[in-house]
């Protein structure tokens, strides 16, 4: 089902994960785009971005939370269809390419979901393995 947003759909495949935090919202999607949100405007997203690993190749984001919502609200933790999690950051104002870093263990298949410690020092991920 399409919304009558979708004409400035900024996710070419279904949203997997949307994550609030105050006024930022943060969706994400296989298509390798997070985009982040206010709740102001939500007729279409404040930034895009396409995530990419330090290669180039686009992350299909399966996945993310905030990794300090405490303090800030650009930093984010993501996990992918292929198992791995990554660090990236978004909002600030730019639009764009964002790299995502890989971090910690990679599990063997699809991260259904990944949460932070309210401090933003710990992290876990949920996989299908």
């Amino acid at each position: 089902q399409r919304s009558p947003l979708d004409t400035h759909a900024p996710h070419a495949r279904g949203v997997a994960k949307l994550e609030a935090h105050g006024d930022a919202i943060c969706t994400c999607s296989a298509d390798g785009v997070v985009c982040y949100w206010s709740c102001a405007q939500l007729q279409r997203p404040v930034e895009r971005h396409a995530v990419t690993d330090e290669r180039g190749k686009t992350v299909p984001v399966s996945c993310l939370a905030f990794s300090d919502p405490g303090v800030d609200d650009r930093e984010l933790w993501l996990g992918d269809e292929f198992g791995g999690a990554h660090a990236a950051r978004c909002g600030g104002g730019a639009s764009g390419k964002t790299i995502a870093k890989p971090f910690g263990a990679s599990h063997g298949g699809f991260v259904a979901s990944i949460a932070a410690h309210p401090a933003g020092s710990a992290h876990a991920a949920r996989a299908a393995d």
